[in-house]
């Protein structure tokens, strides 16, 4: 997996930062976990959009940032990912409008920004 990822792969770099995050077989770090979450989502694979967007809202790796919350949330959706835990719309109770509309303008641009090819899994 490690292999994998280091060569690109998304969902080998989402299946690692999910093994940073729980600590199994490596050390925890939920800022290492970021980094490959990250690497991931700009490939456009929907579940590590999601769980960027949590690790932004949450605060965890990084400073707490709703606005990026919601922008990695908001591409997993439109991405076809489940959010059974509703979390695009908790965040959506602690923004104002002005900020979720920029949310939303960011992830537009993010998405006008590349050709697109979906990964969900």
């Amino acid at each position: 997996m490690q292999l994998a990822a280091a060569h690109g792969d998304a969902e080998s770099e989402c299946d690692l930062a999910i093994v940073y995050i729980a600590g199994r077989g490596l050390p925890q770090s939920y800022e290492k976990a970021l980094v490959w979450f990250e690497n991931s989502a700009e490939q456009d694979y929907a579940k590590a959009q999601f769980n960027l967007g949590s690790l932004y809202a949450n605060g965890q790796g990084t400073s707490k940032d709703l606005r990026k919350g919601y922008k990695w949330l908001l591409l997993a959706e439109r991405g076809g990912y489940k959010d059974d835990q509703g979390a695009l719309q908790s965040l959506t109770y602690q923004m104002t409008k002005e900020q979720i509309a920029e949310a939303q303008r960011d992830a537009d641009a993010w998405a006008s920004a590349r050709p697109h090819q979906v990964v969900v899994k």
